[in-house]
């Protein structure tokens, strides 16, 4: 059985005790008026233990309660009160916890659907990103449950949660459209599962708390995870995020304006972005880097006084450190910039990366973008905003 199904039949067991089987091949959510800590008392279900329940806890004239869920918890003494709301197919409030500690954690469910989080630790010498895991049939043993809390439509729980640094995820099994309507007969533990409301990962500790500082309270424009050479990485677009340490601005990109157009790159590894840029030089200015970068991979000339800052992308390394790069975290700083001129109609990077780069206009240039290049297209959106 790989991991993802021990975890999925361990959230099942919880749940069954409850009367609700959570566990779909179609994503997940967040639950009912309860929380416990996953992992203790309980014996792991065999394969052959799927069924469904009798009693969905959320349904009309059930008291969650008196189905076997376990109470809230009184929060810890000493611990830190944070919320984490359920809502529209994701967690809100995660971020909170990536400083560590001991937490009380009040879940809200503020959605019309069944929702549950679990948060679980993935160990440091896991390379892969969650999708990776939960596409894998293999059990790498790599990723344990910490916390689990169940909330029914409009409701809330209490969780204690204690999170030593490391590397987390928070995710919920729970099948996409589970309602208190929901027939307890359609909700069936079918083993493996993946999540579909959120697999937000998290890392805790170590985090440099300036940039905590400026990124509180703020929501990135677009996020995603994605595997590079040298282990898993989450990509956050912050707009308008611009004072941030500049100790952590390891590359600069610029989106190009030449008239009503923008310069669309495609690289050596086929893929089309809008952000032309790279590593910034020792002693360089970012408006340096940025006329020096673009000039090399696209030939065009910025106006160095147009050069202004829309936000950045924060590469946040889940797995090991790599070479000189600030760990955890390292920004790109995105910038937008105008060019009239070129150095040649032709033009090759000179480090031969990027392969080819052609005028767009600005209203078309996101649908140019490669489908795994989407964190420059919040910056498109607002450069057309204020165009």
């Amino acid at each position: 059985m790989s991991t993802w199904r021990k975890l999925a039949a361990l959230f099942a067991t919880l749940l069954l005790v409850a009367g609700l089987a959570a566990c779909g091949d179609d994503d997940d959510d967040t639950a009912a008026g309860a929380t416990t800590t996953a992992a203790d008392d309980h014996d792991m279900p065999t394969d052959g233990e799927d069924g469904p329940p009798e009693v969905n806890p959320c349904a009309e004239g059930v008291d969650p309660a008196e189905s076997g869920l376990p109470p809230a918890e009184e929060p810890a003494d000493g611990a830190t009160a944070v919320t984490i709301t359920a809502r529209d197919y994701e967690f809100e409030g995660v971020d909170a916890l990536e400083a560590g500690g001991s937490f009380a954690v009040t879940f809200e469910n503020e959605g019309a659907e069944l929702h549950e989080l679990m948060i679980m630790s993935i160990d440091e010498s896991e390379t892969r990103t969650v999708e990776e895991l939960l596409a894998s049939e293999e059990d790498p043993d790599t990723v344990s449950p910490v916390s689990f809390g169940f909330a029914c439509p409009g409701d809330d729980t209490v969780v204690n949660v204690d999170l030593a640094p490391g590397r987390y995820v928070a995710i919920c099994f729970i099948p996409v459209g589970t309602t208190p309507q929901t027939d307890p007969a359609q909700l069936r533990v079918r083993g493996r599962s993946r999540p579909r409301r959120t697999a937000r990962t998290q890392r805790v500790g170590g985090r440099d708390p300036r940039l905590l500082a400026v990124l509180a309270g703020r929501e990135p424009a677009s996020v995603v995870e994605k595997t590079f050479g040298i282990g898993p990485y989450r990509l956050s677009s912050y707009l308008g995020v611009v004072e941030v340490p500049d100790d952590l601005v390891v590359s600069i990109r610029v989106l190009v304006q030449v008239g009503g157009d923008v310069v669309v790159c495609t690289n050596a590894d086929e893929r089309c972005h809008a952000w032309p840029g790279g590593r910034r030089e020792p002693g360089e200015t970012h408006v340096e880097t940025a006329c020096r970068e673009v000039h090399e991979e696209t030939g065009w000339l910025l106006d160095p006084r147009s050069v202004e800052p829309l936000g950045v992308l924060l590469l946040e390394n889940l797995g090991e450190p790599f070479g000189t790069y600030p760990f955890p975290d390292a920004l790109h700083l995105v910038m937008a910039a105008r060019a009239g001129e070129r150095a040649a109609e032709e033009w090759t990077d000179t480090e031969g990366y990027e392969l080819s780069s052609r005028l767009v206009a600005l209203e078309d240039a996101a649908g140019c973008v490669s489908v795994d290049e989407p964190m420059c297209i919040p910056f498109l959106e607002l450069l057309r905003a204020r165009a």
